[in-house]
């Protein structure tokens, strides 16, 4: 239990909020479909920038000490760079034919 502890609570609300952010990201934005690991770069950058928001000691709405609508409009705003972000995967992980061997 004591390591438990150790994490602070904003880590474990900022990583909920991230993972779901991008999947209502990633099911209702109505670009084309994109990698999914696009989708969580992209959300995961915008929350730490809503979480340099708070740091910055601005106005917003808290969820504990997580930033929620700075980090919304944030990851809202960075979602059509999904497209133009150079992610190469290995074929398998890409969804595309696997290699022969």
């Amino acid at each position: 239990m004591p390591s438990l502890m150790a994490v602070p609570p904003v880590v474990i609300t900022g990583l909920l909020f991230t993972l779901l952010l991008t999947g209502l990201f990633y099911s209702l934005w109505p670009y084309a479909r994109r990698v999914f690991i696009q989708v969580l770069l992209l959300t995961a950058v915008g929350v730490l920038l809503g979480q340099g928001w708070s740091w910055l000691e601005l106005p917003s709405l808290h969820l504990g000490e997580l930033d929620l609508v700075p980090g919304l409009l944030f990851a809202a705003a960075l979602q059509p760079l999904g497209g133009r972000l150079p992610l190469r995967l290995p074929a398998g992980l890409a969804g595309g034919p696997k290699p022969k061997i």
